[in-house]
């Protein structure tokens, strides 16, 4: 008659490879975590910015982080105004401020994200997009 051998994991060994079994999942686990937030994660933002805007034109002003991304609207600048924007949504680096008038581009300004945090968020509209502007009695 045949014999059939059957092994027996001892308590210990069992033990092992249910607290191996515990740490693959749990590590499974906290990598599709990791990958979900980073999925879902929403926009990051700066806690103000402040625009300047020197000609007798409002200004409509928004961000983005490349041409053709699409743009972020920030805020609509009354004439020879300082406006201060809270919570703005940071589109990474670089910056690419937009300024239209009446909905037409006057021009952009391409900054980094480091060179604005040293000038402390602050952005006075250039004298290149000035330029652009019509003549018009102020």
């Amino acid at each position: 008659m045949p014999s059939t051998l059957t092994s027996i994991a001892s308590p210990a060994r069992r033990q092992a490879r249910t607290f191996l079994a515990m740490v693959l999942v749990a590590t499974m686990i906290a990598a599709v975590l990791v990958g979900a937030t980073r999925l879902v994660r929403g926009p990051r933002f700066v806690d103000h910015l402040t625009v300047r805007n020197p000609t007798a034109f409002i200004v409509d002003v928004s961000v983005t982080d490349e041409p053709g991304n699409g743009s972020v609207p920030v805020a609509a600048l009354e004439p020879h105004s300082t406006t201060v924007v809270e919570s703005v949504i940071d589109p990474g680096d670089p910056w690419i401020v937009v300024f239209d008038i009446a909905g037409h581009r006057v021009g952009e300004l391409r900054v980094s994200h480091d060179r604005l945090a040293r000038d402390h968020w602050r952005i006075v509209i250039p004298e290149s997009v000035i330029e652009q502007l019509p003549r018009r009695a102020s």
